[in-house]
């Protein structure tokens, strides 16, 4: 059965089970940063310590093909993952946390609201 946000149902998300078999890693926890219809962006923990950004957006996107044709330092490490029906699925190494005396803005999550 296939995942979606619990808002817009449209988007097919990975499960942990399917991430931990792309990743090769389990999912220690997964947060959501940013829904809307055409796309859902989480910040994913992995077993192994690593952080990653997942994104799971609908068409028309141009993301997967730029990032497949781009060649920069300035680019994360991506990875595209498998399509899940309309939905297109990556993942790229997330960014580094501020530092501990650094102010961070947290976006509402749905449920906060």
């Amino acid at each position: 059965m296939v995942q979606t946000h619990p808002v817009f149902t449209d988007i097919a998300l990975h499960s942990d089970d399917e991430l931990m078999q792309l990743l090769g890693s389990g999912i220690e926890e997964r947060e959501t940063i940013h829904a809307w219809p055409l796309s859902c962006v989480q910040q994913v923990w992995l077993a192994n310590g690593r952080r990653l950004v997942y994104k799971s957006q609908l068409p028309p996107t141009v993301e997967p093909e730029f990032y497949q044709a781009a060649s920069s330092a300035l680019l994360a490490d991506h990875r595209l993952l498998e399509t899940l029906g309309d939905s297109r699925g990556r993942v790229r190494t997330a960014p580094r946390l501020p530092s501990a005396g650094a102010k961070t803005r947290r976006c509402p999550l749905p449920a906060d609201q």
